[in-house]
């Protein structure tokens, strides 16, 4: 059996390989048996700033032994409900108790994993990806990812097959969350999701009365949750991206393609723009000229802002390797420090919990803000870049400009297989003259997807034509070597 478990999930062609019913049920069974047998596998340590608080009213989890449940969420892709009814049959043959959430983004599974002190979430997406992928990524009862271990405990029981001990007449309830708040007109966990984040932002004093937001919801888990939070807080939203029917999520809009925004914005004259990717846990910022923002101005201003509320003690970010090195001068002007983790944001977590750090994310818009949530969270970031522009009474162009880049090439090349780099020699010769080029005013970063069958460059340097002139080399050296 091939390794399920990348570094966010399992993640492949829905209805193939494991994402097909038989093996979902296996999958089912293998985690619903660890949970009977080794519940201790699934917990992670806590962060600094994250309170454990108690659950509040969402009427699905009203039930018997709230805490063996397992809480089943996904995005709007069309193999969804069958992935969900799959792995919710596995689970149920091992007498596991099961919720079945429904459309849910991924930061809302973890907040409401987390109040409820459920025994485990799963979200089924594909984040990003295209609508004919789909995934699997399991959610702590603290609210983060699974750790290793408990990955490599499942992949073991996939391959040798669930013991025969735990199987017989036992099996587990399933609830399926149909109940609707009257109120927000959304389901009674989204519902809780969305009041507790409304509830935060006004403890913060914000007010978002007078100001016109286009969002683009990517078709996918926000387009419900996102309008409701923001118009709650009194602005005035138009919204994009929240039709979605199954094929459409992450197609032309959302966090990877934030043209159209671009455009909506400048038509609306709004003060700014907001996209999600397709299951909510990241955020690209178009701000009111039009110019895309990436999660590197997120982190720039946010930590500023943070730093002046006497609340970034120690004054430490984490981002990671493709930070461009114009944040990390940002940051250091101001008397804060540049941490970089591996691309991913499992990696942005672990630092920050090893560290004790508060605020840490990637460029690509998954930022986490650990004294307000236990993962990446596209909503409450656009919250805290509101905040952020209330607090400093700017608007967020101006904002930006604490921030020079520095000129960057970001490409992606399809690969056929993964091997080290450094046993290519193809690959090791190019990488060896660019970083020659590029000597002590640059920078070479290539790494794999580990979500896609894809290697990633990144070169930064001081002229932009140059350093794409390198990548190129780079690039072609890839597709000849693993294409």
């Amino acid at each position: 059996m091939e390794k399920l478990f990348g570094t966010d999930g399992i993640r492949d062609t829905a209805n193939t390989k494991v994402l097909t019913p038989v093996p979902l049920a296996r999958l089912g069974q293998a985690i619903g048996w660890l949970l009977r047998t080794e519940r201790a596998l699934f917990s992670t340590d806590g962060a600094r700033g994250v309170p454990r608080a108690p659950f509040g009213q969402a009427n699905a989890f009203k039930r018997p032994s709230v805490r063996d449940r397992v809480l089943i969420g996904r995005d709007t892709r069309l193999s969804g409900p069958m992935i969900s009814a799959s792995l919710a049959a596995g689970l149920l043959s091992q007498g596991v108790n099961v919720v079945e959430g429904g459309i849910l983004p991924t930061p809302a599974i973890a907040h409401v994993v987390r109040e409820m002190g459920a025994s485990l979430g799963i979200v089924v997406s594909a984040s990003h990806n295209p609508a004919p992928d789909n995934g699997i990524k399991l959610i702590s009862p603290e609210g983060f990812k699974i750790p290793d271990a408990a990955e490599e405990r499942i992949e073991a029981l996939m391959r040798a097959g669930v013991p025969d001990a735990l199987t017989g007449p036992e099996v587990g309830d399933l609830a399926l969350e149909t109940g609707v708040d009257a109120e927000s007109k959304l389901s009674n966990i989204a519902s809780k999701y969305a009041r507790d984040l409304v509830d935060r932002a006004k403890e913060w004093g914000l007010s978002l009365k007078g100001m016109k937001l286009v969002i683009d919801c990517a078709n996918g888990a926000t387009r419900a949750v996102a309008p409701w939070v923001l118009e709650a807080l009194g602005a005035k939203v138009v919204a994009m991206g929240v039709d979605p029917d199954g094929a459409k999520i992450n197609d032309g809009c959302g966090a990877l393609h934030p043209q159209e925004l671009t455009q909506r914005v400048k038509e609306e004259k709004a003060d700014l723009g907001i996209s999600f990717d397709g299951d909510g846990d990241r955020l690209i910022v178009v701000d009111d000229k039009g110019h895309v923002r990436d999660g590197d101005y997120v982190l720039a201003i946010c930590a500023r802002m943070l730093k002046a509320q006497g609340k970034l003690e120690p004054a430490v970010v984490v981002g990671t390797e493709m930070s461009n090195l114009g944040l990390e001068l940002s940051l250091k002007a101001e008397g804060i420090r540049l941490v970089r983790a591996k691309v991913g944001d499992r990696f942005v977590s672990q630092a920050m919990k090893t560290e004790g750090l508060l605020i840490g994310g990637e460029q690509s818009g998954h930022i986490l803000f650990f004294e307000d949530s236990t993962t990446g969270d596209g909503l409450l970031s656009a919250l805290m870049v509101l905040r952020a522009a209330r607090h400093f009474g700017k608007s967020w162009n101006d904002l930006c400009k604490c921030l020079t880049r520095l000129p960057q090439v970001l490409k992606s090349v399809r690969v056929v297989s993964k091997p080290a780099f450094e046993s290519v020699p193809e690959i090791v010769e190019a990488k060896r003259k660019v970083e020659k080029k590029l000597g002590a005013k640059g920078r070479l970063v290539l790494r794999y997807s580990g979500t896609e069958p894809v290697a990633r460059i990144m070169i930064e340097g001081d002229d932009q034509a140059k350093i794409e002139k390198m990548a190129g080399e780079i690039e072609e050296s890839i597709r000849e070597a693993l294409g």
